[in-house]
């Protein structure tokens, strides 16, 4: 939000829109050309590149150096930290050089627009936002991203007024605001006069100007926030550092921001009929396989992993270091003195046969491998189980023999009808 006079406020519209103040605009395409894809020389990307050991040097530290130029606040911490690039690696250093530093260093960015930012994250989470609408015809998509939108704008001025009326700031600005406060115990001011100081941070000396709402670093005039150096300057002048932050910052900016009410629109059976050409859908072509719901990812986008391949790796194996075994084979966590594991005993299709002299053979193998037993006494027991059962068994083909005698059969003997006589056939 740009806050400024009547007059003036048009023609920073323009500015903006055309670009004129907002040069730092491609930042995203910037950075991600930088860090994910553009060729350069050899055929590489950049990112490949960075990938690569420099010097001795871990890829994690160039990657590091390269993010702290585009962060760079002042014109002196960015050609600090391009030297240090150049000296990691000079071909990155050339194709870093050779970029507008406006479209993705912050000490080249516009001090009017109050924004930082180096990604477009804004976009990619509008994006996510309408993920549902993106999926329905134009004037569906319309109307319900209209609706999205009134009751977004509702929830935040809802939230304004009954959450955030007693604050001077909205809570992530004071959150931040917050931070440099703490960070401001190790500045040591010292004043000259006029509002102008000097402020000593660390290693690093640093000029204020409390009246004009600057400080060399460039953090107070990019972000509209006050830096650490400057909050130490407004303790020596007793002023509150909530005062200085810039107004499209505050509570009533943010309730001017979404004051403004989205009236809802009739049902279309309701609406006027005009005579413009019907809007139509255009024309549905089905195709073959599955509908895709992501969107085309560009091949510098895609995230190249972290992850090396093991192809001829030498294996060694964890506890000995061995390359002829892996964990699972090892000789000291399985030494080979262990008690082998039992043979599978073969399995009998008719329970009641008796053992065959390869089962008594296996018994006998089994039993003398196991230790500590006497394999005399065990033999013994387990003929005697297998006579057991040769004398219960009883063969499948033998005839049934004669029903048991009791008293009433003995009695009544006599009574028993005569057998028919069988007649016999001569063929």
């Amino acid at each position: 939000m740009i806050m400024s006079s009547a007059p003036n406020r048009e023609q920073n519209f323009r500015e903006i829109l055309t670009g004129e103040r907002l040069r730092h605009g491609t930042v995203m395409q910037g950075i991600s050309s930088h860090m994910r894809g553009e060729a350069i020389g050899g055929g590489l990307s950049l990112n490949q590149k960075l990938k690569r050991t420099v010097l001795g040097v871990k890829t994690v530290v160039v990657d590091q150096s390269l993010w702290a130029i585009a962060r760079s606040n002042n014109m002196a911490t960015w050609k600090k930290n391009m030297e240090k690039m150049k000296e990691m690696n000079l071909e990155a250093w050339a194709y870093l050089d050779g970029l507008a530093p406006n479209t993705w260093c912050r000490a080249f960015f516009e001090e009017l627009p109050k924004c930082d930012l180096l990604l477009n994250n804004s976009c990619e989470v509008f994006n996510k936002w309408i993920l549902d609408a993106r999926e329905l015809p134009i004037l569906s998509m319309l109307r319900k991203i209209k609706a999205q939108l009134m009751t977004i704008w509702y929830t935040n001025r809802k939230q304004c007024e009954d959450d955030w009326s007693q604050l001077p700031l909205c809570p992530k600005i004071k959150k931040k605001l917050d931070k440099n406060i703490e960070w401001a115990k190790s500045c040591h001011e010292c004043p000259t006069g006029k509002g102008v100081f000097k402020v000593m941070s660390r290693e690093n000396e640093y000029v204020v100007d409390i009246l004009k709402n600057k400080c060399s670093c460039r953090r107070w005039q990019l972000t509209g926030i006050p830096c650490s150096h400057s909050i130490a300057c407004l303790r020596f002048e007793r002023i509150k550092p909530e005062d200085k932050v810039a107004a499209c910052y505050s509570i009533e900016a943010y309730r001017l921001a979404y004051g403004h009410v989205i009236m809802p629109c009739r049902d279309p059976a309701e609406w006027q009929k005009t005579n413009g050409p019907p809007v139509e859908p255009p024309k549905y072509e089905k195709k073959a396989g599955r509908k895709k719901k992501k969107r085309i990812v560009h091949p510098s986008e895609k995230d190249e992993g972290t992850r090396f391949s093991k192809h001829g790796v030498i294996m060694h194996c964890s506890v000995c270091n061995s390359t002829e075994h892996n964990r699972r084979k090892c000789t000291v966590l399985h030494p080979s003195d262990r008690v082998p594991a039992l043979e599978k005993l073969p399995v009998r299709r008719n329970l009641l046969q008796a053992p065959t002299a390869q089962d008594s053979q296996w018994t006998e193998m089994t039993i003398t491998q196991i230790p500590g037993e006497d394999s005399s006494h065990t033999c013994s027991v387990l003929s005697t189980l297998f006579q057991e059962v040769e004398a219960s068994q009883v063969t499948p083909d033998a005839p049934p023999g004669p029903l048991p005698e009791c008293s009433f059969i003995a009695s009544r003997r006599d009574e028993l009808p005569v057998p028919r006589a069988q007649p016999v056939h001569n063929f």
